[in-house]
């Protein structure tokens, strides 16, 4: 059973540790770009993320990196999992509401997408466009460093854009 503390404590780790992922695949055959959505969170500390996989799913990989570096860990949710994990989380975010809102949007669209596939439907312009700005705003948002910050940041954490530099709101 996940609890609201349980979810309150994976909101500030997904904060603080997460990604929302958008992959963006193009097959040979395929008339339209096919969009996927993941989660992915890293620590050093493998507990945790044995304690969200527990409470959300997902699958923990060691990332080896160079030597002067300690082991980190990844925990990764699949569509399956991150969808269900945003939700949950949702109301509790405060850095990664923005990318979180959008890829349910995209989720949304997505689904309405396959349900249409399966009735034999082809997929509209219209509904390829929104998938491609959705994965664009996401893409933009999880941009790291000064360009970012100032293309990107949500302004209801408090920030108003004003030439090169973002004060605080008071």
């Amino acid at each position: 059973m996940i609890t609201d503390s349980d979810k309150i404590y994976a909101a500030g780790f997904f904060d603080g540790e997460g990604c929302v992922r958008v992959l963006k695949q193009r097959g040979t055959r395929m008339t339209s770009p096919q969009y996927v959505i993941n989660a992915g969170m890293t620590n050093l500390n493998r507990g945790i993320l044995d304690f969200l996989r527990d409470k959300f799913g997902g699958d923990i990989q060691e990332r080896n990196r160079a030597n002067r570096w300690r082991t980190c860990y990844e925990l990764r949710l699949s569509p399956g999992n991150a969808i269900p994990f945003f939700k949950a989380i949702l109301p509790y975010l405060k850095v990664k509401q923005s990318q979180v809102e959008l890829a349910l949007e995209l989720h949304k669209i997505i689904e309405k997408s396959l349900r249409a596939k399966g009735q034999g439907a082809k997929t509209p312009a219209f509904e390829t466009e929104a998938k491609e700005q959705l994965y664009q705003k996401i893409k933009l948002l999880n941009k790291r460093g000064r360009e970012a910050m100032l293309a990107g940041m949500p302004l209801k954490l408090g920030y108003r854009r004003e030439g090169n530099q973002l004060p605080l709101l008071h």
